[in-house]
């Protein structure tokens, strides 16, 4: 059915182009191939009428890079350049073909008349002398002479070496070698030299090698598989490539710029598939619905969600954190949650937070829970110190139910409250047990309840001892280092700080009933005055050392009888 089709492999062979041409020429329907069924796919099949009209166009005729190599053959202009061959084929009177496949291949020629055109180059030709190498030198260059040519290369290497070994079509002429080869001598950073004629150019056999690495980095890059020229890449990108070129490390051979095509490829591929946080922002309105964030808010965020982020330096698009645009929907769903948290109230936040998850094996505990939610938010005018506790039940504790909550029995729910890791959410599962034990039928009869504060595992910032002591510390002006303290903080503003933040500290951190619970002395007890008469006898000078001893004396054995106090009270918390 289809014999009268090439494949595409088939039409690469036939005429002597890459895949990548021949999908160019099907874009620009310059070939015109039938797609047929492959499998899941599809593949394209090219009728031999037209594939065949092409090679017969290709093999009747020349192109200029035929006929370049054809005329340096020819002993009558082999130092031709092709500029000048180009102008000879636009005047000489014959028909001109155009390659189908090759835009830029315009001046085909039929085979025929090449000798034609050969005779009428020989006419018009004239050969043009560069004995010296003068005007390719740069201006204060430095020049170095030889007489002696031993061990040295001259012209005829160079130009031998550009024609057979390397391919060099454009350097054949006198002109052409001599500055080249100034060109890739000091690209190499290999000494050139000259004579005092200026009508050849050496280098050192030693160089050879050196010198030779030139081409072989132009023939390593002079791969279309394997790189890309900064032309190229700046038509892909629709800009200059100066930052790209830096970022892939890009090899300069002559004027042209080579880059590696897997880095441009994924370069390529980060742009068209990545945005910025700030193009995030906008596009998530974020900066309206959620308040000013900085990349450092948005970076914690996208850690928290497992999201990859590609910082400055691992790109070559400026200064911006980028991200991968597929995640973009998880990144708004994040935001689309914390928004409706935000603006819940206290119940719909509780909702909201458990909506994902199902506990069907107790499904009674589940209904009977809901109804004590209802009423504990209904109950408090701050419900939202309840959600963490509330939710944490219902997602970790309720979660290791082996059966209905009403079917423990008292010691199985003792051991079942030591699981819950919080103080608020035991207070919570407490009376969530007392609740069912009210409105239900349940195997337990305990009543639970825990209060919050201090308890046997709960760890102190320091001792009472400790305490009291840093209050010493601190407060006592009659510390033997007490002058020394205070001549530093006279002297030093940073130790007067200091003193300062810790008296706050001291201060601040005690509650009110703790300011009630210190120990105070009574001034009708020890010196059967009030607080206005001891003022008064202070002024009047009447206050002796003796009544100071009193006091003293009287404060000593409260402080003494409250430490002990303290005591008796934390060793009755432990106990219980």
């Amino acid at each position: 059915m289809y014999e009268n089709y090439y494949s595409i492999d088939e039409v690469c062979a036939k005429l002597k182009i890459t895949f990548k041409t021949v999908e160019a020429a099907v874009e620009k329907q310059i070939l015109h191939p039938i797609l047929i069924p492959f499998g899941s796919k599809t593949r394209k099949l090219f009728p031999y009428e037209e594939i065949d009209a092409i090679s017969n166009l290709l093999e009747q005729t020349y192109g200029i890079k035929e006929l370049f190599k054809l005329a340096q053959q020819d002993d009558r202009f082999s130092d031709i350049t092709l500029n000048t061959l180009r102008n000879f084929i636009d005047r000489y009177p014959i028909p001109k073909f155009v390659n189908p496949i090759d835009s830029w291949d315009i001046r085909r020629i039929l085979r025929s008349d090449l000798r034609g055109l050969f005779d009428y180059i020989d006419q018009k030709y004239r050969r043009r002398k560069y004995d010296s190498i003068k005007q390719w030198i740069k201006p204060g260059a430095e020049i170095k002479f030889i007489s002696d040519v031993n061990g040295y290369l001259n012209f005829d290497f160079l130009r031998d070496c550009y024609i057979n070994k390397y391919h060099a079509k454009g350097f054949s002429s006198f002109q052409d070698v001599a500055r080249h080869t100034i060109y890739v001598a000091e690209y190499q950073n290999v000494d050139w030299f000259t004579n005092e004629k200026f009508d050849d150019i050496y280098i050192k056999c030693s160089d050879e090698n050196k010198f030779l690495e030139f081409y072989e980095l132009w023939d390593r890059v002079n791969n279309p598989e394997e790189y890309y020229t900064n032309k190229e890449v700046a038509q892909m990108f629709g800009r200059r490539v100066d930052t790209i070129a830096k970022f892939v490390n890009a090899i300069r051979v002559g004027k042209l710029l080579y880059l590696e095509k897997s880095k441009v490829d994924y370069i390529y591929k980060l742009e068209k598939e990545t945005i910025t946080l700030n193009e995030l922002v906008e596009q998530l309105n974020l900066k309206t619905d959620h308040g000013d964030w900085s990349d450092k808010k948005i970076i914690r965020v996208l850690e928290k969600l497992g999201v990859e982020y590609i910082p400055p330096g691992k790109h070559p698009f400026g200064h911006a954190n980028i991200i991968f645009q597929k995640d973009v929907p998880k990144i708004k769903k994040h935001f689309e949650n914390e928004l409706t948290l935000k603006t819940s109230s206290p119940y719909k936040k509780y909702k909201f937070l458990i909506q994902n998850i199902k506990h069907s094996h107790v499904p009674r505990t589940i209904e009977a829970y809901e109804d004590f939610v209802v009423e504990r938010f209904n109950a408090v005018t701050n419900g939202i110190v309840l959600v963490n506790a509330l939710v944490s039940i219902y997602t970790e504790t309720f979660g290791t139910l082996k059966k209905e909550i009403f079917d423990y029995d008292n010691n199985e729910l003792m051991n079942l409250l030591d699981t819950v890791d919080t103080n608020t959410a035991k207070d919570e599962m407490s009376r969530f047990l007392n609740f069912c034990n009210r409105t239900l039928s349940t195997r337990y009869t305990n009543q639970f309840k825990i209060h919050k504060g201090t308890n046997e595992e709960e760890v102190q910032p320091y001792s009472i001892e400790q305490w009291l002591d840093f209050g010493f510390l601190v407060f006592n002006i009659h510390h033997e280092h007490y002058p020394i303290y205070l001549e530093k903080a006279l002297n030093v503003r940073g130790y007067a700080m200091t003193w300062l933040y810790c008296s706050l500290h001291y201060v601040v951190g005690w509650r009110h009933s703790d300011l009630l619970a210190l120990p105070s002395l009574s001034l009708e007890t020890v010196l059967s005055m009030n607080e206005y008469e001891l003022i008064q006898s202070i002024r009047e000078g009447k206050f002796s050392k003796e009544m100071a001893q009193l006091i003293i004396n009287e404060m000593m054995r409260i402080v003494k009888a409250f430490k002990e106090n303290l005591k008796k009270q934390r060793e009755k918390v432990i106990s219980h």
